[in-house]
């Protein structure tokens, strides 16, 4: 197994954060690793995932699927620095939440892709209080009153 799955510093960003996934692929192999914690929130199989481009995609909701592969395709033809995209992703709940991906694209010396590294917020983690006040965002109390069964 590669060592850039396989060492602390992985490790010490993997669990940093519940709201916060990363995620490693070597591009040669096209098998990637995902911190425990995006594994366990959104159900995927395992941490090392081989072609996990195609198993991401089905977790992304249908509506923003052409936003994310826009995006990420002009990330690994090298027209793009790096990929930033905010969609839906289903997680274990079946629930779908918005999420804001970053990552980058290392490249060898001939040109060629070999490794992508990034990282995964949950927005809707980040916004639950309002910074100020210390109550819950309007987002928040919404979503509490809509999720209870009642309306405004």
């Amino acid at each position: 197994m590669s060592d850039i799955f396989n060492n602390e510093l992985f490790e010490a960003f993997a669990s940093a954060s519940d709201n916060v996934f990363i995620y490693v692929c070597d591009m040669k192999t096209n098998i990637s690793r995902w911190s425990k914690a995006s594994v366990e929130y959104f159900g995927l199989s395992g941490e090392y995932l081989e072609d996990a481009a195609t198993i991401w995609e089905q977790h992304i909701h249908p509506d923003d699927r052409a936003l994310y592969n826009e995006d990420i395709s002009g990330v690994f033809s090298g027209t793009k620095p790096r990929h930033e995209c905010q969609y839906r992703a289903r997680n274990r709940m079946g629930e779908y939440v918005w999420v804001e991906c970053k990552g980058s694209v290392i490249w060898d010396d001939a040109g060629n892709p070999i490794i992508f590294a990034g990282l995964m917020t949950r927005l809707d983690g980040q916004n639950k209080y309002d910074s100020l006040t210390g109550l819950l965002t309007t987002y928040e109390l919404h979503h509490c009153k809509f999720s209870q069964g009642r309306g405004i």
